[in-house]
C-alpha cells in the first residue's frame, strides 16, 4: 500500500518504528485451553451475551486465582443484610425470539 504521505502516514510509520519487532499471543494462547474447559461443558446454553459476559468474568477471576466463594458469599449475604432487593429473574433476557450471541 502506497503513502499518501501525510501526517498520519508519518506518524505511524514513526510509531511502527518504536514498536517491538514482533508481537506474539502466546500468554492469550497459553489460557484459552483453561476457558475452553470451563465453558465447554456448557456451549450450548451461551445464548445471552450479558450472562455470558458474566459467565467469562467469573471464568478470568477464577483463572487468575482472584475467586473466593467466601468473600462472594459475605458480600451476597450483607447486601440482603443491609435490605438490597432482590433481582428479578430474566431481567437479563434477550427480547422475545432473539439471541444476542447466535
Amino acid at each position: 500500500m502506497a503513502s499518501s504521505g501525510t501526517v498520519d502516514d508519518i506518524s505511524n510509520s514513526a510509531h511502527r518504528a518504536a514498536l517491538p519487532p514482533h508481537h506474539a499471543s502466546g500468554a492469550v494462547d497459553a489460557v484459552l485451553p483453561r476457558i475452553r474447559e470451563f465453558m465447554e461443558p456448557r456451549a450450548f446454553c451461551y445464548r445471552n451475551a450479558g450472562r455470558t459476559n458474566r459467565m467469562l468474568e467469573l471464568v478470568r477471576m477464577r483463572i487468575n486465582l482472584a475467586d473466593d466463594a467466601d468473600a462472594y458469599a459475605a458480600a451476597i449475604r450483607a447486601y440482603l443484610d443491609a435490605g438490597g432487593p432482590l433481582t428479578a429473574q430474566g431481567v437479563i433476557r434477550d427480547p422475545v425470539r432473539t439471541q444476542s450471541l447466535r
